[in-house]
């Protein structure tokens, strides 16, 4: 038994803060004198285990004992200093293989963040409002060392910077609800929940559809929503599937053509759908809904019928909860420009004209709703400055919320491009060859992700403030009496049907019964299925208990 190699990640460049990983090759000799690779599970069968020993190295030439476990986090004592790693494997203590090694680079301090700033569009923030972030934080598995990523070091690329960057990041911006795209689930799971959780969030997460993709389900990336708790509690949360609408749009087409039509459409997309309640007024309810279009290919026009399909998808069941006059707010990387045909559906209700529908999907869609979206930084004449277009070159990164019922009150602005070019520069932190590069700067060693995070601060509209929704942030521009009487109608309504909900509740309880043969108690329950107008049921209330 003999360790043959040690690699370390970040395996270039350690950074104070940054756990550095271990990945050990063992490998040991048969009877006839064949050597093989030695399974964990073997390891451990035969009570094997690997003695790690990390070690700084001082100027003088000694070294001194910092760790002994199998991953290592420095600290700032370790800055400007090399880190040493040994590994040997032993039995019941006992050395029983030479002994490894490994030394990094000198340990870097983490560069200084380029914070951001809320540009204040609105009255200053109260109870009522609520700030929302958006942020495709670029899955693990889809980060390259090359290609739009060769400018950034590798060890800025690492998983275990870049999470800490991620998350130091999102923190500072202090929202009541972070949606989040191309989430792996080991992250969420392992990193993201824990960490948000100190910060006094919950979540729900919806993982992209493993069948339809190869691959360790552990590692598929999904739509994440965290909401500070101690303001929002979770009413009923959606896991939407595109995949699994596809069926009742194809009985509108012809038998011959509809194999076809289901690969098109057959795509691993989700949606993740939280009904959120104020504890401090339970009428007052929110619902946010966070979602990873389809991309296709870098041509926007290919790919736009299945992005029209989802969107379209998403769209008719959200129409459900504005019907009930609670407020939509609609995140998410569409891969759609501006004057796409989805970005034209969502804050239009209508498509005008087709541009390619080579199938005939787009003329089977009921390609019209009634939810009055407005796109947050378009709102305001501030597109130009949509953080998305700085990072991807074109705005494909949105936040979309019902005009009818919020106003924005603040933008979360655009970095400092010039002055992260000159830091990039100065403190040579661009992977050579690219230290004069100008362009596609993202990721960097600032900002963790080939997206920017979108930002808003919303207020709710309050009936008495309607007419002058101008002076309070310009969302509505007026509403007219009969929209004013239609909201309250809804309300009426909305009250009506917590009163029924109320007596449900009271009479289910009385649906507990004892089964004659085995004498268990079991509890009859009811759930709200979340039916689109496809006709399909995608997901089920799922409740807190």
């Amino acid at each position: 038994m003999e360790c043959k190699e040690l690699r370390l990640c970040p395996d270039d460049q350690p950074v104070v803060g940054c756990e550095v990983l271990t990945w050990i090759k063992v490998e040991n000799t048969d009877s006839n004198g064949k050597t093989y690779l030695v399974s964990a599970k073997d390891f451990e069968d035969q009570k094997y285990s690997i003695k790690f020993t990390w070690w700084r190295e001082l100027s003088t030439g000694c070294a001194v004992q910092v760790g002994s476990s199998k991953t290592y986090t420095p600290s700032d004592s370790d800055s400007g200093t090399k880190l040493r790693v040994t590994a040997v494997v032993t039995k019941d203590g006992v050395p029983v293989s030479p002994e490894i090694i490994c030394t990094t680079a000198p340990v870097i301090k983490r560069p200084p963040p380029d914070f951001r700033k809320m540009i204040r569009l609105g009255s200053e923030e109260g109870s009522t409002s609520m700030t929302v972030i958006s942020y495709n934080i670029m899955a693990d598995f889809l980060r390259l060392p090359h290609g739009n990523s060769s400018h950034c070091p590798p060890w800025a690329l690492s998983w275990a910077y870049r999470r800490e960057n991620l998350f130091r990041e999102i923190g500072s911006y202090r929202a009541d609800i972070i949606c989040l795209q191309e989430v792996q689930s080991n992250h969420h799971y392992g990193f993201f929940n824990k960490e948000f959780d100190k910060l006094g969030y919950s979540s729900i997460f919806t993982r992209r559809i493993s069948q339809l993709r190869m691959g360790d389900e552990d590692g598929m990336d999904g739509c994440a929503i965290y909401f500070q708790r101690d303001r929002f509690q979770l009413v009923a949360q959606y896991k939407i599937k595109y995949a699994e609408c596809v069926l009742p749009l194809l009985q509108r087409f012809e038998l011959d053509e509809r194999v076809q039509v289901s690969r098109r459409l057959m795509k691993d997309n989700v949606a993740a759908v939280a009904i959120l309640e104020e504890i401090e007024d339970a009428k007052s309810k929110i619902c946010i809904a966070n979602t990873h279009i389809y991309r296709g290919s870098d041509n926007d026009r290919k790919g736009s019928d299945v992005r029209l399909f989802q969107v379209s998808t998403l769209l008719k069941g959200l129409e459900k909860f504005h019907s009930l006059g609670i407020p939509i707010i609609l995140c998410g990387d569409f891969n759609s420009t501006p004057r796409s045909e989805t970005h034209q559906y969502i804050v239009n209700g209508k498509v005008e004209s087709f541009d390619q529908d080579p199938l005939g999907i787009k003329k089977q869609l009921d390609l019209s709703h009634s939810l009055h979206l407005a796109t947050a930084y378009d709102t305001y004449g501030f597109d130009e400055h949509n953080p998305s277009k700085i990072s991807c070159g074109r705005i494909l990164d949105y936040i979309f919320y019902s005009e009818e019922l919020l106003s924005v009150q603040g933008l979360l602005g655009p970095p400092d491009y010039e002055n992260m070019l000159k830091r990039l520069k100065d403190e040579r932190l661009l992977a050579p060859p690219n230290y004069d590069r100008t362009r596609k700067l993202f990721p960097s060693p600032f900002w963790s992700s080939d997206h920017l995070a979108l930002g808003v601060t919303f207020k709710r509209m309050i009936l008495s403030e309607s007419n002058g929704a101008k002076a309070n942030g310009g969302a509505l521009g007026g509403v007219q009496e009969a929209q004013i009487k239609k909201q309250e109608e809804v309300k009426a309504t909305t009250l009506e049907e917590e009163k029924k909900k109320k007596k449900k509740k009271k009479s289910s309880r009385k649906l507990v019964r004892k089964n004659p043969k085995t004498k268990k108690v079991e509890t009859a329950t009811t759930t709200l299925a979340f039916v689109f107008k496809t006709g399909v049921m995608l997901a089920t209330d799922h409740k807190p208990s």
